[in-house]
């Protein structure tokens, strides 16, 4: 039997760039799967299969023969949950029950699953108008209103009163090809806790999310990044770490990622989202490995290879602060070349710079997180000096992509 030196990379994009690094780094080939073949190029990826990361029987086809060369796959900032299973699956290398993987990739079902044993937002099935106004008379404006079964933000509205809803419908924003989950609106106080299970314990990162610098997209919903750790107290953050124990205990996950998305009112603890992968923003890698000393995905990838790990290697630096900050379009205009000079200034405080869209391509105003032209992460031991580079580099790019001559 061939040695298991090998590792599916679910995506090629900027958001995967520093996993193929990775795996080089620990002895691993990489097999890179993406869609676009320029992305596999630009990873310098030696083994690729190029289909999109949903078509899990063309992946499987493309790696019978490699099968017992290869540990695991991994999906890092891409939602493809059954995919992730079929694949460890065939390699038998599943840490994650069938049942589980249908509950976390489907909104309605994990919340009708877990709607008794945690704080879920009050939510129903809707499939018109109606039933939506019923909801909203019942729990009051706002609301939210999104599919059951995408990710990234996609066809995510927010809606405040009944002259918003209705507006959504005459400018076709809201259509109802599908049924949607109408949910109460909770805070704009948003947190993302990604953790690493490992039995009864976990390695966790907690982020601040900020959706305050994007309301003017409404009714769509933008992230626009966030402080990372969360400026949270210790007692909060192990309620979360509880709760995240408790949530995977229910899924019955011995090892791998499980990522939360939470609001908080009034010390109470809501769970908005689960999702049994890494998420996005390089959170659990290249900032959790600045912060932590260790990365998640480092975590994850030696238990792969040496059958255990010690999660006491994720050691908080306090030293250390990360903030995330978005480039984002306010209206539709070609890309253009950007003037990095601001780049290079604040270059030992940068930790991730990218652009995700090409010179002369056409951005739009956000509607979903894919919208997004690139983004930024700046680390420094002061919280507010990092906070204060973050948006001087944010407001230069961001304006240079939005600005256009009369």
């Amino acid at each position: 039997m061939k040695k298991k030196n090998k590792f599916i990379i679910l995506g090629a994009g900027k958001e995967q760039e520093s996993l193929y690094k990775l795996c080089k780094s620990k002895s691993l080939i990489p097999i890179g799967v993406d869609k676009n073949i320029e992305n596999l190029k630009k990873v310098g990826c030696k083994e690729s299969i190029n289909v999109s990361v949903h078509n899990f029987r063309e992946i499987i086809k493309n790696i019978k023969k490699k099968k017992n060369q290869i540990i695991d796959a991994i999906s890092f900032g891409v939602d493809a949950p059954k995919t992730m299973f079929e694949i460890n699956s065939f390699l038998n290398q599943s840490n994650y029950p069938k049942k589980s993987v249908e509950i976390t990739k489907n909104k309605y079902k994990f919340y009708k699953n877990f709607s008794k044993k945690i704080n879920i937002p009050k939510y129903k099935l809707v499939k018109n108008i109606k039933q939506i106004l019923i909801f909203a008379q019942k729990y009051k404006f706002p609301i939210i209103l999104k599919p059951i079964d995408s990710s990234g933000s996609k066809d995510v509205l927010f809606i405040k009163n009944k002259r918003d809803l209705i507006k959504t419908i005459k400018l076709k924003i809201l259509s109802f090809k599908k049924k949607k989950l109408v949910q109460k609106f909770i805070s704009w106080h948003q947190i993302s806790a990604e953790a690493l299970i490992n039995d009864d314990k976990c390695a966790l990162i907690i982020s601040d999310r900020n959706y305050k610098d994007t309301k003017k997209f409404h009714p769509y919903i933008i992230e626009n990044g966030g402080n990372i750790p969360a400026k949270i107290t210790s007692i909060l953050k192990k309620k979360i770490e509880v709760l995240i124990l408790k949530i995977a205990k229910e899924l019955k996950i011995k090892f791998g990622p499980l990522k939360l998305d939470l609001a908080i009112k009034k010390k109470k603890i809501f769970v908005i989202e689960a999702t049994i992968r890494f998420g996005g923003g390089r959170v659990a890698h290249d900032i959790s490995k600045k912060i932590y000393n260790y990365s998640l995905v480092e975590l994850y990838i030696e238990f792969l290879k040496y059958g255990f790990v010690s999660i006491d290697k994720f050691k908080y630096n306090q030293d250390v602060h990360c903030v995330n900050i978005f480039f984002i379009a306010n209206k539709q205009i070609r890309m253009k070349l950007i003037n990095i000079d601001i780049i290079k200034r604040f270059r030992k405080n940068i930790l991730i710079f990218y652009l995700t869209k090409k010179n002369r391509e056409l951005v739009n105003k956000p509607k979903w997180h894919g919208d997004r032209c690139g983004m930024v992460t700046v680390f420094h031991k002061n919280y507010s000096k990092c906070s204060f580079i973050a948006k001087k580099i944010s407001n230069n790019i961001t304006s240079q992509i939005n600005y256009q001559k009369n």
